[in-house]
């Protein structure tokens, strides 16, 4: 019980650290700040709620999948001239970091996306 006590712990303790601090380092912009803000409320409402089951399963909701895509989080580091949404690789490690914090199985599935493909 002891280790299991102290591992929440300091697993908790070592998230609220990092999540905190390392954005004091640098300063995102506004359109920064608002992309991680809205990923953020789309994993705690849509990812959260299921994130055990998605690791239970180990079966992906096609419906997630299809919420991300609309939210423009599938191809973000895509031109917009083809379809994607024309953001930097700063911005796609911003959100794979939100959409962690909720889910580590959603990571893959968005990271694998361009493989599944071909």
């Amino acid at each position: 019980m002891f280790l299991k006590t102290k591992s929440k712990f300091l697993l908790n303790s070592t998230r609220k650290y990092f999540s905190s601090n390392w954005l004091s380092l640098i300063n995102l912009t506004e359109d920064q700040n608002a992309l991680r803000d809205m990923v953020e409320k789309f994993g705690k409402s849509e990812i959260a709620p299921i994130a055990k089951q998605i690791d239970k399963d180990d079966h992906f909701p096609r419906e997630i999948f299809n919420k991300l895509g609309e939210l423009g989080l599938l191809g973000m580091t895509i031109p917009g001239q083809y379809g994607g949404s024309d953001l930097g690789y700063f911005e796609h490690c911003l959100v794979l970091e939100e959409i962690s914090r909720y889910s580590a199985s959603t990571i893959n599935e968005i990271m694998s996306i361009p493989m599944k493909q071909y």
